[in-house]
């Protein structure tokens, strides 16, 4: 019995490497498609836009585009190019939800001042997350232990942004219900996904500086 109960407690406090957890990572996202999501900002300034579509690619990135004609670019956690000199703060974070290359993931991680080095368990909701960086450092990610996907970025001083209510879009595609931007432990924006589709005719070309540069009639039409 004793014996037993050991063995129970090694294989419940065994925690993979944040190494392993970034090349799991990898292994999961080999098919990964790139995405294109439609969005409510259902929460945050009144003067901000209400509909907001991203589209997101495993290599490339992702694009934000809004129904006032707004457009930006973002590589590796940073704009890198915009409509507007003015980068709104109520677009989050997304790569990191379907970045696929490792050095891509690294890259992301190495942005966001995240150790890998450290990782440790802790509870998220109903489930068990990693927390990749460890739970008392200031720069943290969560990471659903058995489905590894991210369900909260932590960038310190209570900043940062949470990936809630992981949904099958379309029988197959799995990606959060919710987005919330956290500022100082607080609500700062709020986005309902309303729509997920894939779309394998993304590639690279659609995330260069000339997309940005583009006006479309319809400012939410690609």
């Amino acid at each position: 019995m004793i014996r037993a109960g050991l063995l129970a407690l090694l294989v419940l406090g065994y925690v993979l490497p944040g190494e392993r957890v970034i090349l799991q990572l990898t292994t999961l996202r080999e098919k990964q498609a790139p995405l294109r999501v439609e969005a409510t900002l259902v929460d945050g300034d009144p003067d901000w836009p209400s509909r907001v579509h991203f589209e997101l690619h495993p290599e490339f990135g992702f694009r934000v585009s809004e129904e006032n004609g707004g457009r930006w670019l973002v590589e590796n956690g940073r704009v890198v190019a915009a409509s507007d000199q003015k980068v709104p703060a109520w677009i989050p974070a997304l790569g990191i939800l379907v970045l696929k290359p490792e050095e891509a993931l690294r890259a992301w991680l190495e942005w966001a001042r995240i150790d890998i080095a450290v990782n440790q368990l802790a509870r998220c909701g109903e489930s068990d997350c990693f927390v990749v960086g460890g739970r008392e450092a200031p720069r943290q990610l969560w990471i659903d232990k058995d489905r590894f996907e991210i369900q909260r970025w932590v960038a310190g001083r209570g900043n940062g942004i949470e990936f809630t209510g992981w949904t099958d879009w379309g029988g197959s595609l799995r990606f959060p219900a919710r987005i919330r931007i956290v500022d100082r432990d607080e609500t700062f924006a709020e986005f309902q996904i309303d729509r997920v589709v894939s779309d394998t005719n993304l590639s690279q070309v659609d995330f260069t500086p000339d997309w940005v540069r583009t006006r479309p009639a319809n400012p939410l039409n690609p």
